[in-house]
């Protein structure tokens, strides 16, 4: 954990978050600056600042829970007539938080 990371302190209870689902290699949590009605984050539960600095490993453990909420997404009873998966690596690509997650939007 990274104590400077909001998402370390969500992941360490210091911060609330709305928890959408979970397992013991990442969260999904509730965007609180949503771009849209359901749009989630999927976070993994380890600390890295960009996607190549997991492991492959690491990184399909964590994809399986972005799959997973992709999946619920148009089930949930919200409009989902489609949705976006990004993921941004370095302040150049846009990303503003350094830790590795993913939006579906």
């Amino acid at each position: 954990m990274i104590d400077d990371c909001v998402f370390c302190k969500i992941l360490s209870g210091k911060l609330d978050s709305s928890i959408v689902a979970e397992d013991e290699n990442a969260v999904a949590i509730m965007d609180k600056g949503q771009i849209n009605p359901g749009h989630v984050l999927v976070i993994p539960r380890r600390h890295a600042e960009q996607l190549g600095d997991l492991s492959e490993d690491q990184a399909v453990n964590v994809f399986r829970l972005v799959h997973r909420v992709a999946l619920a997404l148009p089930k949930s009873g919200l409009r989902c007539e489609g949705y976006r998966l990004s993921q941004v690596n370095g302040a150049a690509a846009g990303q503003e938080v350094f830790h590795v997650h993913f939006h579906l939007v």
